[in-house]
């Protein structure tokens, strides 16, 4: 009788808790795999920062494009990879420049990845005196951290920063943090935003763009616990 009660104050009390919190689990995880959650938390962090004409920001001191910027982000269209258009940061920076917005272009990504946007941009007319580069960072935080001492040395103080309206708040910050006035500049939104066809294929990506949200919800909260932002 004794252990009857123990298996039962067992299963009622200790088992209970895990299996209210698998159930959440669960109910989060099929939410999250709908188009509509997903496109929610995409909104509440690019809301803030819509896209606009390269042509109508006011002039600043450098244009500063965050390293990613090869191909529209997944979430906007997972089938466009050209590295020039609008859509993506190193073909807004490129606008911005070519629009007059700023006098020089700063490249940040390690990896190689901000000498190869800077090879690209000399292809497209940009000239190479023109760009500066940046190619030992990781992360958000080292973008900023290691910008700031190139751009300080320039002078600059106002800059246009280009990343994704969904990574923007954090980047921004970011680099407030190291002193600067930051105009944020996402790139141009695709002219429709695209729809994916089957009820398989639109749970696969309604996951991605709300892991890629969350994702960037943690970041920001581990940025501002260790004082980064």
């Amino acid at each position: 009788m004794v252990q009857f009660h123990v298996k039962y104050f067992i299963t009622t009390h200790l088992y209970r808790p895990v299996w209210i919190l698998l159930a959440v689990m669960a109910v989060f995880l099929v939410a999250c795999s709908t188009p509509a959650f997903s496109m929610f938390l995409r909104r509440s962090l690019t809301k803030p920062y819509p896209p606009r004409a390269a042509a109508s920001y006011a002039a600043a001191d450098a244009i500063v494009v965050l390293g990613g910027g090869w191909i529209v982000d997944a979430e906007d269209d997972p089938e466009y990879v050209s590295a020039f258009a609008a859509m993506t940061r190193l073909g807004f920076g490129r606008l911005l420049y070519q629009a007059g917005r700023a006098p020089i272009i700063l490249l940040t990504g390690g990896d190689g990845e901000a000498t190869r946007m800077a090879a690209n941009l000399a292809l497209n007319g940009v000239p190479p005196t023109h760009v500066l580069i940046e190619g030992k960072s990781r992360n958000t935080h080292e973008n900023a951290l290691y910008s700031a001492p190139i751009l300080h040395r320039l002078g600059a103080r106002r800059i246009l920063l280009v990343t994704s309206s969904r990574h923007m708040g954090r980047a921004a910050a970011s680099f407030r943090k190291q002193g600067f006035d930051v105009v944020p500049a996402p790139p141009l939104a695709p002219a429709s935003h695209p729809v994916a066809n089957g009820f398989w294929h639109s749970r696969k990506w309604s996951l991605i763009r709300s892991a890629d949200c969350l994702h960037e919800y943690l970041g920001r909260w581990i940025y501002a616990l260790r004082g980064w932002t």
